[in-house]
């Protein structure tokens, strides 16, 4: 069971800690971060992501914790991707 912990410790920290590519404003623009107020690396997102993707979109979703929002009500979430792409679709087709 222990080295159950490790591991999903080190996937935790894996998916927390990656080197972020470079990305053109333009590239910046296509990308959303999701978020719950409750995640465990909210704060080095805050503080990383806003510098390194200023044209990306954020969302923070108050009370929830990593994944939480999007598994207790997929439906809702589908729908805000879809709305998500077809804006940018509807920006690119001008």
């Amino acid at each position: 069971m222990l080295w159950m912990k490790k591991s999903i410790k080190h996937i935790s920290h894996d998916c927390a800690f990656v080197a972020l590519p470079n990305l053109t404003p333009e590239e910046q623009k296509s990308c959303v971060f999701f978020y719950g107020s409750k995640e465990f690396d909210l704060i080095a997102a805050k503080k990383v992501l806003p510098k390194k993707y200023s044209h990306a979109t954020f969302h923070i979703w108050q009370g929830y914790d990593h994944c939480r929002k999007i598994t207790e009500n997929p439906v809702v979430y589908c729908k805000l991707l879809e709305e998500m792409i077809l804006k940018k679709i509807s920006v690119l087709m001008r």
